[in-house]
């Protein structure tokens, strides 16, 4: 996008900037307000949340609700999953250094991807693991592997692709299969979580770059749109469908349960896509055409 669409426009960081925020912002605080009204339905105490905080992370609690920037540093969120667009806006604020630095030589983008290991490297020692992962260093090499698969116009053969992606599908499966394994894969404070989570990373890249190369039509974008919504939104109902669990849990309930969670989450999920998310989609569109 930014060397197809927002090179060509005059003021080319503003475009690119504005067209950003106004991609997520809106979402983000639509979502976020459903998720204070949730938790107030189910009597769960907001505000008494950012009561307990101390005066430095109420300032960041209300700058990030507002910019994102620093959202994964808080102790309390809203919305859990937003942590993952705090490293997006992250990225953003990079990218265009980025991208001169690596536009003409795989050599260069190499050597990105050197510094990069190199910093996560210091950042692990520095914080000895409590922080590394709240930083865009953390993932700047999966950001940087995106970019030089662009760049070099990666492709697999079926036979790479979808070995890849059975190999993904038998390392979930064991995962899910044994107990001791579940657990670890569950509990992102283990070394075994992040090196699961790199391992089926590097399993799912074939089948992801591929599909880069494919062409979209209306009903692919309308599903990518509604998969940004369904990721955010679908922690604001596991509110709900954890506090029915826990008053009454038995075998008979859970399934139910589970299919109603599902069900909720992608009805609400394309309600605000018609309401919310593509009316600002179209007004952003139109705005970035109509930029020199």
């Amino acid at each position: 996008m930014y060397e197809k669409k927002y090179l060509l426009k005059e003021n080319t960081l503003k475009v690119f900037y504005v067209s950003r925020f106004w991609r997520i912002l809106p979402v983000f605080y639509a979502v976020t307000i459903f998720a204070i009204l949730i938790n107030f339905l189910c009597h769960i105490p907001v505000i008494g949340e950012v009561q307990k905080l101390g005066f430095g992370q109420k300032c960041l609690l209300y700058f990030s609700n507002v910019f994102l920037f620093g959202y994964n540093f808080l102790r309390y969120r809203i919305l859990v999953p937003a942590w993952s667009l705090d490293i997006e806006m992250q990225f953003y604020l990079i990218f265009p250094f980025l991208y001169f630095l690596t536009r003409k030589s795989v050599t260069r983008l190499t050597l990105v991807l050197g510094i990069t290991v190199v910093s996560y490297g210091a950042l692990l020692v520095l914080f000895e693991g409590h922080y590394h992962n709240k930083t865009l260093l953390s993932y700047l090499f999966l950001f940087i592997a995106g970019m030089y698969s662009y760049q070099t116009k990666v492709k697999f053969n079926n036979l790479v692709q979808y070995s890849s992606l059975l190999l993904f599908l038998i390392i979930v499966a064991v995962n899910m299969v044994v107990p001791s394994m579940r657990n670890l894969s569950r509990d992102s404070n283990t070394q075994y979580y992040h090196i699961l989570s790199l391992v089926l990373t590097i399993a799912a890249y074939p089948m992801v770059i591929n599909s880069v190369h494919k062409p979209s039509d209306n009903k692919d974008r309308i599903l990518g749109d509604l998969s940004f919504l369904v990721y955010l939104i679908h922690a604001v109902w596991l509110i709900v469908y954890e506090l029915l669990i826990g008053l009454n849990y038995t075998k008979y309930t859970t399934i139910p349960l589970i299919a109603g969670f599902i069900a909720v989450t992608v009805i609400t999920s394309y309600i605000l896509y018609k309401l919310v998310d593509r009316p600002s989609e179209l007004a952003r569109q139109k705005w970035v055409k109509g930029q020199l």
